[in-house]
């Protein structure tokens, strides 16, 4: 990756009518792209630290952080391509869409999508949007329609199968029915990619990435695809995408929901602990900011702190049952260097508790949703 680094060559603005943030981007060529929220205000201040941690993975400085997650002389692996656009920036949304490519034994390319309470800074995710009901209501329809697509599709590797196997009974010449066995032996590989998916559907399914869509008034829940990377060339079905109309939705949006997706006016906030960033101390004295990034059905969790006076990423992974948090960080060498013992208080927007270093040191915490 190219060392110096482009910024502010142009700035996105929008009128107050219809948003609220200015958006500057950050480049480097034509391979990475970065968006930094302009204004010294609170929700500015926590779009920005949330993005660079979860993805850069350092907050002080995002064109040095920037520098770092690409491949270098040393470190073969890496991000080869990464852009963050703008997608909705309006009074209550601001959404970014990342489109990406990392390499390590092998490339990938993959997308994501960052969707922030554009008045507080908040992250919110699809918990927050729908009641516990709405939900698994939700989570149902996205399992029965992504069934649907996947039946469907090896509907159609059953038609082409007969369809070659009618082929080979009329073919006499040799190269042909050797070409027409091949084509059966990949269409049956693809149709064993979809009949595991499926598999995977019934055991463990799960939604959590989703793309609002504000002109359809819609919101697309999205499941990667099923085949790996040896087998994706001859997957034709990909992503996984099903869509919903506000209209659907209403019955199962949360408060919250119905004011982001909605305008309803009411003073719900985002309540589940994914996405959220804490801010706090450590024996009363060394600042640090805490995020989950991901918590899982199974009560895990991952995500990363930083002491405010470094700026720099720590891994933390743990779990969460009930008010109980418990926390262990790790280097960059995978080695456990500490663990935090939490405990939340009945709305999870304060933790108290110990952190105790690897040697065995013991210090106070004390943490609070920067709501």
């Amino acid at each position: 990756m190219k060392k110096a680094l482009l910024s502010a060559l142009f700035v996105l603005s929008f009128s107050l009518s219809s948003a609220q943030l200015i958006i500057e981007k950050i480049e480097d060529g034509d391979d990475f792209t970065f968006p930094v929220v302009q204004g010294h205000t609170p929700a500015a201040d926590k779009i920005n630290t949330i993005l660079r941690l979860e993805i850069l993975g350092n907050v002080q400085d995002t064109s040095i952080a920037m520098s770092t997650i690409g491949p270098s002389h040393d470190r073969p692996s890496g991000a080869y391509m990464m852009h963050l656009e703008t997608d909705i920036n309006t009074q209550h949304i601001l959404s970014f869409n990342t489109d990406a490519e990392y390499c390590g034994a092998y490339c990938e390319y993959y997308i994501d999508f960052h969707s922030f309470d554009a008045q507080t800074g908040e992250k919110f995710t699809l918990r927050d949007l729908f009641t516990p009901h709405g939900y698994d209501r939700l989570s149902a329809m996205a399992r029965e329609e992504r069934l649907r697509m996947l039946k469907e599709a090896i509907n159609k590797c059953d038609q082409y199968a007969e369809s070659l196997k009618d082929a080979l009974t009329d073919e006499q010449d040799e190269d042909m029915r050797n070409s027409l066995l091949s084509d059966l032996e990949i269409n049956a590989d693809e149709r064993e990619i979809y009949e595991r998916c499926i598999e995977v559907i019934h055991s463990v399914h799960s939604i959590s990435q989703f793309k609002i869509n504000e002109e359809e008034n819609s919101l697309s829940l999205i499941r990667e695809r099923c085949s790996a990377h040896y087998n994706r060339g001859i997957d034709n079905v990909g992503r996984l995408y099903t869509n919903y109309t506000y209209n659907q939705l209403s019955p199962l949006l949360s408060a919250y929901g119905r004011k982001i997706l909605l305008g309803e006016e009411n003073d719900a906030i985002a309540s589940h602990m994914e996405g959220k960033l804490f801010a706090g101390t450590i024996a009363g004295k060394y600042s640090i900011r805490l995020l989950i990034e991901r918590l899982y059905n199974d009560h895990s969790l991952g995500g990363k702190y930083y002491y405010e006076r470094v700026g720099q990423g720590i891994r933390i992974s743990g779990n969460l049952e009930g008010k109980t948090l418990t926390l262990r960080e790790y280097n960059e060498d995978s080695e456990q260097t500490g663990s935090f013992d939490l405990i939340l208080n009945e709305d999870h927007t304060k933790a108290t508790g110990t952190w105790t270093s690897s040697a065995g040191k013991v210090l106070k915490v004390e943490l609070s949703r920067t709501l």
